[in-house]
C-alpha cells in the first residue's frame, strides 16, 4: 500500500493528552492489485444453478431463449490489504480477459456485500444466492476484441464504495449478472486454463483518524506473523481493527532490549523490518500499535530463530548408522535417554531407516548423539527440559540440560522428520514415507509452561474391565510422553485434607473437622484453623517431600510440591456463611502457609501447593510465604474477583500462580463434536501474566472436540506463541492426506443439527472416496465417522426417542467402538444400561448386547451408508446467518411504553448489558435461592460482586459506574448442583440479557463464561427485530434429560403464533419476518437449557420501554387505514403440497385488495407453525409459490390455513384442511376414486399398491399424480417406472 506520513501531529492538553489531527495532514492513499490465484477463486453458473470451477475457460453467455443459457460469472479476489472501512473510493475496475475473437457482454456487474466472501463451491447456486451490492455497472457492447483484458473502462467505484461503507473486506467477489435482451454466447479465461485470470484494481483514500477524548479503548491487534527471516533479517507484520502506528520490541528474551522506530502512519496493515541480527539466535518480540487518541496495544510475546550459516557436510542418511548415549548420564530413577533411543530407533525404522543403538566406546561420526551437558552455554540459562538440537559432518546431536530433557528432543527432532502422535489410539501415529535433509539444523528450545498436565480421565471404568483400563492407561502415558506433556518435576496441586486426616478419625477428634449439616457423623471438611490439624499437615508435608520421587504419566519425577487443599464439594456453612469467602480464604491459606514456614529449611526448593477454588477464591489478607504455589481454577469462583484481578493480588503476595483449567469435562460436555477454542487461545494470554503453571481436566474420548482439544494443548503449552491455525492445518494435512478438505470441513462443521449431521456425514463420504487405497487415512475417517454416528443417536435423536432396536444397536455399536477410545465408555456405557433398564432388560440381557470387536471397514460403510439416507433430505441453510456483537455497539432504549412489563427471567449463567454515561450508582434488584451477581466494566474488569442466599424477595443492590460505556452483570449459580437459580431486574432504566453464545464480551483476559441464557421454567421476554432483517433464527439446546422438552412459542407484531416444541437441539429460521417487537415464551421443567437470537441483535427483555436496540431503532410506525371493503375465500386447487418439493397453491377468492400484502398461515392446533407473505395476482386470485426449502421445514400433517390481510388484520379461515406430505403419498386406506382427499400423510403399502397398478403407464392423467421421480437426467420422464418406486421406497413411512 502506498503511505504518506503525516507532518504534523499537534498535541493539546485537555484533562489529559490527546493527540489530534490538524486540518493540513495528508490522506492517506492505497493502490490495490489483484488477480484470482486459484480455480476455486473463479467460476460461472447456469441459469438452472449448476456451478462450474475448474474449466479452462469460463463461459460468459445470456441467451433469451432458455432460462438456463443466463449465466452468472463470478471472481474472486483475495487480499489483506483492501481498503479499510470508511475509505473513499477514488476508483475500481475489474479486467477479464476473453479469448473469443470477438467478445460481447449485455451483464449487469456487481460486487458481493459481505466482508469475507467465500470461496466458490459446486453447491447449486453458489454465485446467484450470494447478497449483491445495490449499486452496479450495466457492461454492455459487441465485437470488443479478444486475446486483451477488456473491463477497465467498467466503472464499478460506487459498488466499491458500498462494501467499504460497511466493512474493511478480507476479500472481494465481483458478480457478472444476467440482464437479458441481448443473445450471446464467449468465454473468458479461467485460472485453470492459462495465466490470464480476471484482474480487480481499486485506488482509495483512507479515513483520516481524529482523536476522540471517550476513546479508551486501545486497537486490537491480530495476524502476526514473522516471515523472510536470514540470518541477519526479519519482517514482521500483524493488522489492528482501527488505524494506528506501528512499532517493534525485540531482542534474546521477553525483557527485549531493542525498540524499532515508531511509523507514524496511521494504518491497518502493519509491517517493519528488523535488521542487524545474529544468525542461529532465538529472539523474541512483540507488537506496539497506538490509535489517534492514544491507546496504546501491546501483544503477547512471540519468536523466530534466525537461521545459522549452512553446516559443512551433513552426510546424509545413509552415512548415519546408530544412536549413541553413555547410561552414566541417564536418571536413575526412569532411564529417560533409553527411552528416548529406543523410541528413535523404532519410529526411523518405520520410516525405513535401520539403526543400531550403542551405548560403550563414543563413535567419532556417523551417529545420533545424545549428550546430558547441564553447562552448556546455550542452555545453562534455560529450565531444566531445556536442549539443543544441531547437525554437522559427524552426525546429529542432541543435548540436554537433563537426561529428560534429551528425551523431550527426541520428541521434538520425531517432529521436525514429519512424526505426529495426534490422538492416543495407534491409527493416529503419523510415520513419514522419507526422511528429510538434516542441512542448517541448529536450533534451542525449551518448554514455556513448567507444569503443562493435560488430566486426562481413564475412558474404561478399571471395574468394569481391569486389563482394558490398563491398556487404555498405556496408551495414554505413550501419547502424553510423546507430545512432551506434563514437566520435569512431579508438582501434585489436589484436593488433599482426606488424606492428610481420614474421616474415619472424626470420633476420636471431632476438633479437627468442621460441622457439617449435610453429614452430621461423618463431616467433610477439615478445620484449618485447628493446631492438632496444623500439626497434622506438617507431618503429613514432610513424609510426603521424604519420597524423592513419584510415578506421574510420564515417568517417574521429582516430587517438587506438596498439596495442601480442602476437601472438594463444600463443608464450610457451618460456622462460616458461605457469603464469607474472604474468611474462608484466610482460614485456607492459613494451614498452607503454616506448612510452608515449617518445611522451607527443610526443603528448599520444595513447594506447598493448593488451589483457589470454590469459597477460597479472594486474596489473602496477611504475607504468604514465598515457597507457597496456587493453581487458580477458572471455574468455580465464587468469590469477588476476576481471574486478572486473582493472578495479579496473589502474584504481588510473592507466591508461584498456575492456572487450573476445564477443557474437558465429560458430565458437561458428553462427548460434544465441538471444541472450545478460548480456553486454546487464553494459554498465550496466560504467558503474557508470567502464568509458568498450568493444569486442566480432560478426558479420553478422542472423537468429539475433546481429542482435538487434548493434542493441540500439548503443542500449545510447549510454545503457547503457536498459531493454532497452522496447527489444525498440519493436522488436517498429516492426518488425511488427499482427503485433506472434506475433513477440515467435516472438522468446522460438526455439530448437533440435522443440518451439521448431513453436512459432516457427506464431507466423510467424501473423504473417503478421495482417500481411496490408503487404508491408514480411511482408518481415521471412519474413526471420526464412529464419532459422529453417536453424536446423531445420542445428542441428535436422544436416547429416550430411539426405539428399543435401534437403542439395543446403539448399545452395541458402543461396546464396538469401546476399546478405539472415540467416546468415554465410563460415561456413555452407564446411560445406555439406564435406558435399557427402564425398557426392562435385565443386566445379564443388557451384557449378552456387548461385543468388543472392532468394527469392520464393510460394516463403517453400511453405517455411513445409513446417515447419508437419513440425511438425504435435509436442507441446508446458507449461512448467511451470523452472531451480532452488541457490546461494542452503540445501544438504547426502544421506548415502546404500550406493550406490558413481563416477569424478569429467572435462571442461571446469563449476561444483562446495562449502558451507562458514568459517574452514578447503578440500583438492581435480585432474588432467588443461590447465585452470584458481578458487575464488570466497560473494560472487562470485575468490579463488585454480590452473593445471593436465600432471597425471597426483591433486594435492592448499587453497583457504582465511574466510567461512560456498557457494563454487564454477570448471573451465575452458586453451587454446582441444586440451584433454583437467581432473579435480576434493572429497573427503570435501558438494560436487556445477551441470548447469544457466540460473542465475545470482552478481550482474552476476562473472558466470561460465554453460554448462551441458562433459564428454567416458564419465562417470557421480548426481542426487537430491525427493519430490513432478511432472517433470523431462534434456536435451542438441550444438555440434560432430553426426554422433556423445550417448549413455547413467538409472536410477531402482527400477533401471528409461531409454536415450537424441541426434543433436541433445533433451531427455528424465519424468513422475511415482520419488524418491530416479537414476544417470546419458553419453557422447561428442567435446569440446564440455552436459547439464542442469530441474525439480529441477541437481546432480550422484560420491559419492553427499556428493551436496548441498537440507536437509531424505534417502533414501526402504526399501519396505515385499512382499504375498505372485505375478501372472501372460495376455493384452492389442490388440497395437498409435497415438503421434499417445490409446490405451488392456487387460492380463489373475491375482493383481494391489489398492492396489498396478505399473509397465510399454516396452522396446527390453532397455533402458526410457519408463514408466508405475498401479494394478490388478481382482484381473484392468490398464488403462493413455495420453495424446496420453505415446504421442508414443515412436519408432515394436515393444517388449517388461515389468510390475514396485513393491513388491517382482517383473516378468513379456509373450510378445508391442507396436507403436507411426502413424494410417494398417493392414496390412503380409505380413498375411493371420487374421493377429494386421496392422500393421508403416509407411505405405505396402500401407495406401493396404487404405483404398481399404474406400472409402465404413460397416461397423461396418470403421470400427472404418479410421475414422482423423473430420474437422472429427466431419463424416466413420462412413465411410471423403478425411479417413481426408488422415490416411494426412499419416503416410506408407514
Amino acid at each position: 500500500m502506498n503511505k504518506l506520513t503525516p507532518t504534523v501531529i499537534g498535541v493539546i492538553l485537555v484533562l489529559g493528552i490527546v493527540s489530534f489531527w490538524p486540518a493540513e495532514v495528508p490522506a492517506l492513499t492505497g493502490t490495490i492489485n489483484e488477480q484470482v490465484l486459484n480455480t476455486a477463486n473463479d467460476a460461472f453458473e447456469t441459469g438452472n444453478g449448476i456451478m462450474t470451477l475448474d474449466a479452462t475457460r469460463i463461459q460468459w453467455r445470456d441467451d433469451d431463449s432458455a432460462s438456463a443459457n443466463k449465466y452468472w460469472i463470478a471472481a474472486r479476489f483475495a487480499s489483506s490489504n483492501f481498503p479499510p472501512k470508511g475509505s473513499t473510493i477514488t476508483s475500481c475496475y475489474v479486467e477479464w480477459y476473453p479469448v473469443t475473437v470477438s467478445f460481447n457482454t449485455n451483464h449487469n456487474i456487481h460486487l458481493e456485500l459481505a466482508e469475507s466472501p467465500a470461496v466458490f463451491t459446486t453447491a447449486a447456486n453458489n454465485i446467484s444466492s450470494r447478497t449483491l451490492t445495490s449499486n452496479f455497472t450495466s457492461w454492455t457492447g459487441t465485437n470488443l476484441g479478444g486475446g486483451i483484458y477488456l473491463g477497465s473502462t467498467v466503472n464499478l467505484t460506487s459498488a466499491c464504495q458500498e462494501v467499504a461503507n460497511a466493512f474493511t473486506p478480507t476479500a472481494m467477489v465481483v458478480v457478472a449478472k444476467p440482464r437479458g435482451g441481448a443473445d450471446y454466447n464467449a468465454y473468458v479465461q479461467d485460472l485453470s486454463g492459462g495465466a490470464n485470470s480476471a484482474k480487480l484494481h481499486i485506488e482509495y483514500t483512507e479515513p483520516i483518524p481524529v482523536a476522540n477524548p471517550s476513546d479508551t479503548t486501545p486497537p486490537a491487534i491480530s495476524n502476526v506473523a514473522s516471515s523472510n527471516v536470514s540470518n541477519a533479517s526479519a519482517q514482521i507484520t500483524w493488522t489492528t481493527n482501527e488505524l494506528s502506528t506501528s512499532q517493534v520490541e525485540y531482542g534474546l528474551s521477553a525483557s527485549y532490549g531493542s525498540l524499532t522506530a515508531t511509523d507514524a502512519s496511521f494504518i491497518t496493515s502493519h509491517s517493519v523490518s528488523l535488521a542487524g541480527l545474529s544468525s542461529g539466535t532465538l529472539y523474541h518480540f512483540r507488537i506496539k500499535s497506538k490509535d489517534a487518541s492514544g491507546n496504546e496495544a501491546l501483544s503477547p510475546d512471540y519468536t523466530f530463530t534466525t537461521p545459522a550459516p549452512p553446516t559443512v557436510g551433513w552426510p546424509g542418511w545413509d552415512s548415519i548408522t546408530a544412536i549413541y548415549y553413555n547410561p552414566a548420564q541417564d536418571n536413575a530413577d526412569d532411564k529417560f535417554m533409553e527411552q528416548a533411543a529406543a523410541e528413535l530407533k523404532d519410529h526411523l525404522l518405520k520410516a525405513g531407516k535401520t539403526l543400531a543403538i550403542n551405548t560403550g566406546s563414543k563413535p567419532v561420526a556417523g551417529s545420533i548423539y545424545f549428550e546430558v551437558d547441564s553447562g552448556h552455554p546455550e542452555l545453562a540459562s534455560k529450565n531444566s527440559e531445556a536442549f539443543k538440537l544441531y547437525a554437522d559432518s559427524n552426525g546429529v546431536y542432541i543435548t540436554g540440560k537433563t537426561p529428560i530433557a534429551v528425551r523431550q528432543g527426541v520428541y521434538t527432532f520425531l517432529e521436525k522428520l514429519g512424526f505426529r502422535w495426534f490422538y492416543k489410539y495407534p491409527i493416529w501415529t503419523i510415520y513419514p514415507k522419507t526422511l528429510i535433509s538434516l542441512d542448517n539444523l541448529n536450533e534451542v528450545q525449551e518448554p514455556f509452561y513448567t507444569l503443562r498436565e493435560v488430566a486426562i480421565l481413564n475412558s474404561i471404568n478399571p471395574g468394569d474391565d481391569y486389563s482394558a483400563f490398563i491398556a487404555s492407561d498405556n496408551y495414554i502415558s505413550v501419547w502424553q510422553k510423546r507430545n512432551k506433556g506434563y514437566g520435569a518435576t512431579f508438582l501434585p496441586i489436589q484436593h488433599s485434607y482426606a488424606e492428610i486426616i481420614g474421616r474415619s478419625e472424626y470420633g476420636a477428634h471431632p476438633e479437627w473437622f468442621l460441622p457439617d449439616n449435610r453429614y452430621p457423623s461423618y463431616p467433610w471438611q477439615l478445620r484449618p484453623d485447628n493446631s492438632g490439624v496444623v500439626a497434622r499437615a506438617i507431618e503429613f508435608a514432610r513424609t510426603f517431600l521424604k519420597q524423592g520421587s513419584l510415578g506421574t504419566s510420564v515417568g517417574k519425577l521429582p516430587v517438587g510440591a506438596v498439596p495442601i487443599s480442602p476437601n472438594d464439594g463444600g463443608g464450610w456453612d457451618p460456622p462460616w456463611p458461605l457469603s464469607s469467602t474472604q474468611l474462608i480464604t484466610d482460614k485456607v491459606f492459613y494451614l498452607a502457609n503454616e506448612v510452608a514456614k515449617a518445611i522451607k529449611s527443610e526443603f528448599p526448593g520444595k513447594y506447598v501447593s493448593l488451589y483457589m477454588y470454590g469459597r477460597n477464591t479472594e486474596i489473602p489478607s496477611f504475607n504468604l510465604e514465598p515457597n507457597i504455589m496456587v493453581q487458580i481454577a477458572t471455574a468455580y469462583n465464587y468469590g469477588s474477583l476476576s481471574l486478572a484481578q486473582q493472578i495479579s493480588g496473589m502474584k504481588a503476595k510473592g507466591v508461584v500462580v498456575g492456572i487450573r483449567d476445564y477443557m474437558g469435562v465429560w458430565n458437561w460436555s458428553k462427548d460434544s463434536p465441538a471444541f472450545n477454542l478460548n480456553l486454546l487461545k487464553q494459554l498465550a494470554w496466560y504467558a503474557v501474566q508470567g502464568i509458568k503453571i498450568y493444569k486442566t481436566e480432560s478426558y479420553d474420548g478422542w472423537g468429539g472436540g475433546t481429542g482435538l482439544a487434548n493434542y493441540l494443548a500439548t503443542k500449545l503449552l510447549w510454545n503457547p506463541n503457536l498459531s493454532i491455525d497452522s496447527l489444525l492445518d498440519d493436522f488436517y494435512t498429516k492426518a488425511f492426506g488427499p482427503a485433506k478438505v472434506p475433513m477440515k470441513k467435516y472438522f468446522e462443521n460438526r455439530n448437533t443439527t440435522k443440518e451439521a449431521l448431513k453436512v459432516t456425514f457427506e464431507a466423510l463420504d467424501e473423504a473417503e472416496r478421495l482417500a481411496s487405497g490408503d487404508n491408514e487415512i480411511l482408518e481415521r475417517i471412519r474413526y471420526q465417522q464412529y464419532h459422529n454416528r453417536y453424536v446423531w443417536f445420542w445428542k441428535n435423536v436422544g436416547l429416550t426417542n430411539l426405539s428399543l432396536e435401534k437403542l439395543k444397536g446403539f448399545y452395541t455399536f458402543n461396546s464396538r467402538i469401546r476399546n478405539l477410545y472415540v467416546v468415554l465408555n465410563r460415561g456413555v456405557e452407564p446411560a445406555l444400561r439406564k435406558e435399557l433398564q427402564i425398557r426392562g432388560l435385565t443386566d445379564p440381557e443388557i451384557n449378552a448386547l456387548q461385543n468388543f470387536t472392532l468394527p469392520t471397514a464393510g460394516e463403517a460403510r453400511v453405517w455411513l451408508d445409513e446417515a447419508l439416507a437419513e440425511f438425504t433430505s435435509v436442507v441446508i441453510v446458507p449461512p448467511e446467518i451470523s452472531s451480532i456483537n452488541p457490546i461494542k455497539t452503540t445501544l438504547a432504549a426502544l421506548g415502546d411504553a404500550a406493550k406490558p412489563k413481563l416477569v424478569p427471567f429467572l435462571g442461571m449463567a446469563r449476561q444483562i448489558i446495562v449502558p451507562s454515561s458514568g459517574s452514578e450508582d447503578v440500583n438492581v434488584l435480585v432474588k432467588g435461592s443461590s447465585g452470584t451477581v458481578q458487575w464488570y466494566g466497560p473494560t472487562g474488569l470485575l468490579l463488585e460482586s454480590y452473593s445471593v442466599s436465600s432471597l425471597a424477595d426483591w433486594t435492592p443492590v448499587k453497583f457504582r459506574a465511574d466510567l461512560a460505556g456498557n457494563y454487564v452483570i454477570h448471573v451465575t449459580r452458586t453451587q454446582p448442583t441444586g440451584s433454583n437459580g437467581v432473579s435480576v431486574d434493572v429497573p427503570d432504566r435501558p438494560a436487556s440479557m445477551l441470548a447469544d453464545p457466540d460473542t465475545k464480551i470482552f478481550e482474552p483476559e476476562e473472558w466470561l463464561d460465554m453460554d448462551a441464557p441458562v433459564y428454567q421454567g416458564k419465562n417470557e421476554a421480548y426481542f426487537y427485530v430491525p427493519s430490513g432483517t432478511n432472517v433470523f433464527i431462534f434456536g435451542a439446546d438441550i444438555t440434560n434429560s432430553p426426554e422433556k422438552h423445550t417448549t413455547g412459542k413467538l409472536t410477531d407484531p402482527n400477533n401471528i403464533e409461531y409454536a415450537f416444541d424441541f426434543g433436541a437441539t433445533a433451531e427455528k429460521r424465519f424468513d422475511s419476518p415482520a419488524a418491530g417487537l416479537w414476544k417470546i415464551e419458553i419453557n422447561s421443567t428442567v435446569m440446564y437449557r440455552h436459547f439464542w437470537l442469530r441474525g439480529i441483535p441477541p437481546l432480550i427483555w422484560h420491559d419492553p420501554k427499556y428493551l436496548l436496540v441498537q440507536a437509531g431503532a424505534s417502533t414501526p410506525p402504526p399501519p396505515p387505514p385499512p382499504p375498505p371493503g372485505t375478501y372472501a375465500i372460495s376455493s384452492t386447487d389442490r388440497l395437498h403440497l409435497f415438503r421434499d418439493k417445490a409446490g405451488f397453491l392456487k387460492i380463489s377468492g373475491s375482493n383481494f385488495n391489489l398492492n396489498t400484502n396478505f399473509s397465510i398461515q399454516f396452522l396446527q392446533n390453532s397455533s402458526a407453525v410457519s408463514s408466508f407473505t405475498f401479494q394478490p395476482k388478481d382482484a381473484s386470485t392468490l398464488e403462493l409459490n413455495l420453495t424446496f426449502v420453505q415446504l421442508n421445514a414443515l412436519p408432515v400433517g394436515f393444517y388449517n390455513l388461515k389468510i390475514v390481510r396485513t393491513t388491517d388484520s382482517v383473516s378468513q379461515t379456509y373450510a378445508k384442511q391442507i396436507l403436507v406430505t411426502q413424494s410417494g403419498d398417493l392414496w390412503s386406506q380409505t380413498t375411493t376414486e371420487t374421493s377429494e382427499q386421496k392422500r393421508d400423510g403416509k407411505v405405505n403399502i396402500y401407495d406401493a399398491s396404487r404405483l404398481l397398478s399404474r406400472w409402465g403407464s404413460a397416461n397423461s392423467a396418470d403421470l400427472q399424480e404418479y410421475d414422482i421421480s423423473s430420474g437422472p437426467g429427466d431419463v424416466s420422464r413420462g412413465k411410471i417406472d423403478l425411479y417413481d418406486a426408488n422415490l416411494l421406497m426412499r419416503n416410506w413411512r408407514p
